[in-house]
């Protein structure tokens, strides 16, 4: 794998980089108090909780893990796939993470352990279309999966692509790129978000928006607020309306609301006399405002609050579980997390609280299995009372 922008490089190729900066490393280093570990929705610790920090299981073969100062990566049994020698690792995408070795310097790291030699990079993002985002001194480019810089023209900021394409930004504004590094949206936005259909933009504190090459995909004269479409019609403001347009521009729905955004899977969350509810993306109320804060549906249902507790709704807004939670999260892979007696907790998708899950901190299912940290002397206390 080749440098990037270095006059000259020192190959780390499959070298471990256990040294004396390890130990100096060591020197400043304070193992935390608690461990995490991996359960899967019975209770049962599948990696057990002997890691100083745990990443989720987005890539169950391949696992970041921290093991007394030094990250490697393990499968969800705890098999050791990648030695720990790292002072950090980031996720894998399409094969490939980044890497930085007790020297400070990066590398890209493919499955099976093999290293780039050194990149003279400040910053990185993950691989999509075989290609990442790297910061370099002040600027933006993008490497491939052998460490090369890819084409000679740099960004005061770039996203990783997704679908082929990335925002980036330069000194007259935004604009988006394919993987060719042609400007398929011209860089003159002070925003440019992706959407359904294309992209939303703003320009001179108007927002407006555009096809996939770029066109304004209707004639007017911009909006003074505007959501990005999630789904076949979104929301915009002007003049102190809110109004539920179609992907034509034309208009579905004149609420009067005070503040309208997205709810999630095709709704609107509405503002009334500072309570929430929701319409449908046509404008018919799903949930009258009576809500003190609530978050966006997510797998059909709706975290609510009254103001000091949390519950669940459905969603045809009926109610699933009372506010009865001190904080509650939202639905991911048919579970949630909750606060209960003190721990969190995770629930199904009927409301019913696991058996054998309750830990002091909790992160979401992925792939089957929930990162939890582990307090051996609070978790000690509570299982006594």
């Amino acid at each position: 794998m080749a440098c990037l922008l270095l006059n000259s490089c020192e190959s780390d190729t499959n070298k471990s980089f256990t040294d004396s900066s390890y130990e100096q490393y060591l020197s400043d280093y304070e193992a935390p108090l608690y461990k995490w570990g991996m359960l899967d929705n019975s209770g049962k610790h599948l990696i057990s909780p002997i890691y100083d920090d745990l990443r989720d299981a987005n890539n169950p073969a391949l696992i970041g893990a921290n093991l007394k100062g030094k990250w490697g990566f393990i499968d969800t049994t705890g098999r050791v796939k990648i030695p720990h020698q790292f002072k950090a690792v980031s996720d894998f995408h399409e094969g490939y993470a980044w890497v930085q070795n007790f020297k400070d310097t990066w590398h890209i790291i493919d499955e099976t352990g093999k290293l780039s030699d050194t990149l003279n990079v400040l910053a990185s993002k993950h691989f999509a279309s075989g290609l990442a985002p790297v910061q370099f001194n002040s600027q933006w480019s993008y490497v491939n999966t052998l460490g090369e810089q890819v084409n000679d023209k740099t960004y005061i900021a770039a996203s990783a692509f997704d679908q082929g394409i990335a925002i980036v930004k330069t000194a007259n504004g935004y604009g988006a790129i394919n993987t060719t590094f042609e400007m398929v949206v011209p860089d003159r936005y002070a925003r440019l978000t992706p959407d359904k259909y294309g992209y939303l933009a703003k320009e001179q504190g108007k927002y407006f928006y555009l096809n996939p090459i770029g066109k304004k995909r209707w004639r007017h004269e911009g909006y003074d607020k505007a959501l990005s479409f999630e789904c076949e019609h979104t929301v915009i403001k002007q003049e102190d309306q809110w109004y539920i347009i179609n992907n034509k521009g034309s208009i579905i729905s004149k609420p009067s609301y005070d503040k309208m955004t997205y709810g999630g899977e095709c709704t609107f969350k509405i503002k009334q006399n500072d309570l929430w509810g929701f319409v449908n993306k046509d404008g018919e109320v799903i949930c009258q405002p009576r809500f003190n804060s609530t978050f966006q549906f997510e797998e059909g249902k709706v975290v609510v609050s009254d103001g000091e507790l949390w519950g669940y709704y459905d969603a045809n807004c009926n109610e699933l579980l009372p506010p009865q939670f001190s904080l509650a999260w939202g639905y991911k892979n048919s579970y949630a997390r909750v606060i209960a007696d003190r721990t969190i907790q995770m629930i199904d998708d009927k409301g019913a609280i696991l058996p054998n899950i309750q830990h002091i901190e909790l992160r979401d299912f992925n792939n089957g299995l929930a990162r939890f940290q582990y307090f051996p002397f609070l978790e000690d206390v509570l299982n006594k009372q």
